[in-house]
């Protein structure tokens, strides 16, 4: 399942821009979306990308465990990427970003305008099960929105104002995960 998963989430392929991945407890979820977002920030220089939950502490003591797992499994060295605690991103070498964010409602926010203006190449959700259908509907709005890459620099980039044989848009992904 998690092959197919990893299929869907493929830039190739243009027909998924939303996935949902179920499972049970240690069935790959979280190894999926960590390896998935790390592939993704090599692979696209200065992209944008996030992982989200409903606590962030939660967020911080999983996930974030498991995205060092994936690390280490592939042999990627602590140097080659930080952890901004302060501000919760997870910053490269490249230029390329994960924010951690949490997605608790909060009646000061109740429309997610936090997220409003944030710009994102895709991004995953973890335990979207628990989330507050308005936070995933913001956020979905804000994948996308960072996914033109010049192939010739080898960088994400602005669109450009006037076609660009050099530049391409990265079909946007969201990945969702869920128990059962």
């Amino acid at each position: 399942k998690q092959q197919l998963a990893w299929d869907a989430l493929s830039f190739e392929n243009t027909d998924v821009k939303y996935l949902g991945f179920g499972g049970g407890a240690g069935g790959g979820k979280s190894w999926l979306g960590c390896e998935w977002l790390l592939t993704c920030a090599y692979m696209l220089p200065r992209s944008r990308w996030f992982i989200a939950r409903v606590s962030l502490k939660d967020l911080k003591g999983t996930t974030f465990v498991t995205f060092g797992k994936v690390c280490r499994h592939h042999g990627i060295q602590d140097s080659d990427w930080h952890f901004d605690g302060q501000n919760s991103i997870i910053k490269f070498k490249n230029g390329s970003t994960i924010d951690l964010l949490d997605v608790a409602y909060a009646p000061s926010d109740p429309d997610y305008t936090r997220f409003g203006s944030r710009e994102y190449t895709g991004g995953f959700a973890e335990e979207a099960g628990e989330w507050h259908f308005d936070a995933f509907d913001v956020l979905k709005s804000r994948v996308g929105r960072h996914n033109h890459f010049n192939i010739a620099d080898n960088v994400m980039c602005e669109r450009p104002l006037k076609p660009d044989p050099n530049v391409i848009e990265i079909p946007p992904k969201f990945l969702l995960t869920f128990n059962p």
